[in-house]
Parts: structure tokens; sequence; C-alpha cells
């Protein structure tokens, strides 16, 4: 049964890494792996100075585990490994994140409320694309996370969450990142979930020049973007839960635009 708690909230969006962002956190001591692939593809960039030579194809592998406690803490790592025409498959990102829940509607509160931490550190290469979304090579992130779901019976049959982060690199300018979400869900088994993510940064600069010798990450770029997206769950006991997840860029200023993410995400407990 902790298990299957576990694998009806775990889970993220392709659009921006593959750490817990929801409010409710999984079984405690109970390791969380996962693993997922995505293929994406764009033709521009909005406000380019130099405009990419052909469509972008990009795939990304993304692997980590987390872990969460007794006392309402949580541990996430991850590791991000891509390939697109800038970039040969090779290392894009390590990220970890830090987490508290203060407030659980599960056990009564009116609402879950979480606070964390996120790190993630960006090997030099992998910035010179600008398909790599972070700012420069340290990136750090205070977030909140808020949350409800409406129950009957053993299982939740709907929720709505937002994840709000507020972001600073080691140069540059910060940024500001929120995820609102609307989840469904069938007896623990078949899930559902719409959502849509906001992602802007506080730099000076509007024009983009996408040559790999002269972009070097995000961070003093006025960029902003939404995307909109589609996620469907099957879980299929305590062997795992398969995710597959449509997301498109409806919106784009001085970032890749017209988007399209695949999703295909697999979850795992580990009970001891």
């Amino acid at each position: 049964m902790k298990g299957l708690i576990f694998l009806a909230l775990c889970g993220s969006t392709s659009a921006f890494g593959a750490l817990n962002m929801k409010p409710w956190l999984p079984s405690p001591y109970e390791p969380q792996l996962h693993a997922s692939y995505t293929y994406s593809n764009y033709r521009d960039v909005a406000n380019a100075k130099r405009n990419l030579r052909n469509r972008t194809h990009d795939q990304l592998f993304e692997a980590g585990v987390g872990l969460a406690t007794m006392n309402d803490w949580e541990g996430d790592i991850d590791l991000e490994f891509a390939d697109t025409p800038r970039f040969t498959w090779g290392l894009r990102s390590v990220g970890a994140q830090l987490r508290k829940m203060w407030f659980n509607d599960i056990v009564g509160d009116l609402a879950t409320l979480t606070t964390g931490l996120t790190l993630r550190v960006v090997p030099p290469r992998p910035l010179r694309d600008v398909s790599t979304p972070y700012h420069y090579q340290f990136n750090g992130e205070l977030n909140v996370a808020i949350g409800k779901e409406w129950s009957q019976s053993y299982y939740w049959r709907g929720r709505i969450y937002n994840f709000t982060g507020i972001g600073l690199a080691n140069r540059g300018a910060p940024w500001i990142r929120s995820l609102f979400a609307l989840g469904l869900n069938r007896e623990d088994q078949l899930q559902f979930e719409a959502f849509a993510l906001y992602y802007r940064g506080f730099g000076h600069q509007v024009g983009v020049n996408t040559k790999t010798s002269v972009f070097n990450g995000w961070k003093v770029i006025d960029h902003r973007s939404i995307d909109c997206g589609l996620s469907f769950k099957y879980i299929f006991g305590l062997r795992g839960a398969l995710s597959f997840e449509v997301t498109k860029r409806v919106y784009a200023r001085s970032f890749p635009e017209k988007v399209l993410f695949f999703m295909l995400r697999y979850d795992i407990p580990l009970s001891f």
C-alpha cells in the first residue's frame, strides 16, 4: 500500500527537469527510482540574432532517486544526459533538492504546503546550447508548492496544485518559474493531469545569439515562455508506474518557440 501511495504522488514535467514539483511527499524511508526519455523539436528561437540552420531534434534522458522521512522531509537527486545538433550525448546537468512539508491536507489540514531548495550544476559545454534551459553553471532556487486533494473512499479523485520557484545563478539575473496543475485519479490505477508552466528570466538582453561560440546560458536574457501539457499515468501495482506526457510551448519571447515535447517515464518504489 505504501508503494501505491508513492506511485500516485510521483512525477514531474518534461519541460523542466525530473525533481518532484508536487506538494505531497511519498511514503517515508522508501527510495523512489525514476527514469525518463524526452524527445523534443523546434525550428526557431524567438528574437534570435542568428537563426538556427535547421530544425532542432533533441533527446533527453533523466534518471534519479528520492527519499522522504517520517518528519516530513524529502531529498531528491537527478542526472540529465542530452543529445542535440549542437551537443552530442553527454551530461547536461546534475540536480539536488531538499524539501520540507509543513501542512498536509491528507491528514486533515486545509491544504498541503511544502517549501524547498533546489541546486543544479551545469557543465560549461551544454551551456553553449540554446536547448539547455538553465541560466549558468551553478543554479540555486527557493520554491514553494501548495495543493489540495478531494478524496472518495480510499482514493483521491481530484487535486489542484501550484509550484513556484525563484532562483539565481552564480552569474546573471534571477528567474521565476510557476507550474499550475489539475489532476484526476481512478482508483490509483489510471491518472490524468493537465498543466501549464510559466518560466521568466529577468535579464537585460532581448536578442539571442544562438551561435555556440557566443551563447553561454540564459543568465542575461529577458526570456519568457509558457508550456501547456497533458500527462497520462498507468500504475502497475508495486511493479511501478508508466507515464506518457505531451507538452507544447504556446508562447515564447527570447526563447526556443513552438517546442513540442514527448516524454515517457517509469517510476518504481523500493520497499524493504
